[in-house]
């Protein structure tokens, strides 16, 4: 088990882990965005969603370079 660290206030609104290597990526409610190293916990970059409205699910592809999101805002955005 490995804790985040420096977890956000924010609450987890979905998340999806890369099929190619150690990285889980959050999404929260405040539209951020966070990729983990699932072996170490650290927070490996963070970046803005759409807005500033709560991000509702997440996809990888399976190279995991790519990561697709939808918002409440009804937007989908490929990263």
């Amino acid at each position: 088990v490995v804790t985040l660290q420096a977890a956000a206030a924010e609450a987890i609104t979905t998340f999806v882990s890369s099929p190619a290597g150690p990285v889980l990526v959050t999404a929260a409610r405040n539209g951020m965005l966070r990729s983990w190293h699932t072996g170490t916990g650290a927070c490996l970059r963070q970046w803005r969603g759409h807005s500033r409205l709560p991000l509702v699910v997440a996809d990888m592809d399976a190279s995991g370079t790519l990561v697709a999101t939808g918002g409440a805002d009804r937007m989908v955005t490929v990263w």
